[in-house]
């Protein structure tokens, strides 16, 4: 076996232990993405440029210079890529702030400014970002590397919008089943380019529990957001797949209404992460508390894809989403 075959083959498996590593932990310490950074730092300097409050902003600024220089030089994407010539401008001009004058960093706070905005337009121009970083993968033959293109695949999906329980399941349903080879292994790779997907649009069946706030049939959530009450009796949830009505696997309980509610999101966790935590804090604005502590959500809950097959989600399978 190659250098090249077992550097991707870590890449693959290592993927797999850090999601499943970072998804089980109670927090998860976060590292943010490349864009991120660069995105970060292209706001903060307009910011500066009109706003008052340059030295708490600048102090800002200058932590966020501090961070960037530490993750970009530990990017795959400094090491070598379609960026690279970008990136080391920009962490040359990022180091050697601290011997210039005042009006010179100024100046090279601009150029910093230049460099975040090309880069931001380049990474976005070039297509696929999970393209990049498998062809990355390929190409190297080290272990090293392949750490890190695990670290930088995994803060750009969750930059862009995945969850952590999803791309488990993911890596589950795409991957995990399949005995990797020199043979298949760059196939494998490939099926990471594929998570570069437009946000969809997911319909979420709740019980969310009666109120006094929650007396009409369609509560405004946000601009957004809509919860609508549903007659359990009337409605029908018929799986296009297996054509089984599944509404029966949501509990018609007395004291809490049957409500759908439709999000755009990356993945279904996802999309019941944002609309609970939603709802949550709509309730919480208008200081509302149940007096019986009873609970805002019931354990079970339906998604509607896209294409119409329906997921049976527990509330518990998606809790380390919401701590």
């Amino acid at each position: 076996m190659t250098n090249s075959y077992n550097a991707k083959k870590y890449f693959i498996l290592g993927f797999k232990d850090h999601i499943k590593n970072e998804h089980k932990s109670l927090s998860r310490i976060h590292t943010p993405s490349i864009r991120e950074l660069l995105v970060d730092y292209v706001e903060i300097h307009e910011d500066i440029t009109t706003n008052l409050e340059l030295v708490k902003l600048g102090n800002a600024r200058n932590d966020l210079i501090e961070a960037m220089i530490y993750y970009v030089k530990n990017s795959i994407f400094y090491d070598n890529s379609l960026y690279k010539k970008e990136f080391s401008l920009l962490v040359s001009q990022m180091e050697n702030l601290n011997d210039k004058s005042d009006k010179d960093k100024n100046l090279r706070y601009s150029h910093i400014y230049t460099i975040c905005n090309s880069l931001i337009k380049k990474i976005h121009t070039s297509g696929n970002i999970y393209l990049n970083i498998v062809n990355l993968v390929k190409a190297n033959n080290n272990f090293s590397q392949s750490e890190k293109a695990i670290h930088f695949i995994i803060n750009e999906l969750l930059y862009e919008g995945y969850s952590l329980k999803y791309l488990d399941v993911w890596y589950n349903e795409n991957i995990g089943k399949t005995k990797i080879s020199e043979t298949n292994v760059d196939t494998l790779l490939n099926m990471f380019c594929e998570l570069k997907q437009p946000d969809r649009k997911f319909e979420y069946f709740i019980n969310v529990y009666d109120n006094k706030y929650f007396k009409d049939d369609v509560l405004f959530i946000n601009f957004n957001l809509s919860l609508i009450k549903q007659d359990f009796e009337k409605m029908t949830l018929i799986d296009s797949i297996s054509n089984q009505e599944t509404k029966k696997y949501l509990q018609d309980t007395k004291g809490y209404n049957i409500c759908s509610i439709q999000t755009n999101a990356k993945d279904y966790y996802k999309g019941l992460d944002n609309i609970l935590n939603s709802i949550k804090t709509y309730f919480q604005m208008i200081n509302y508390v149940s007096a019986e502590s009873n609970s805002l959500f019931l354990e079970k809950i339906i998604c509607k894809h896209p294409d119409g097959t329906y997921k049976k989600i527990r509330l518990k399978e998606i809790i380390t989403l919401l701590i």
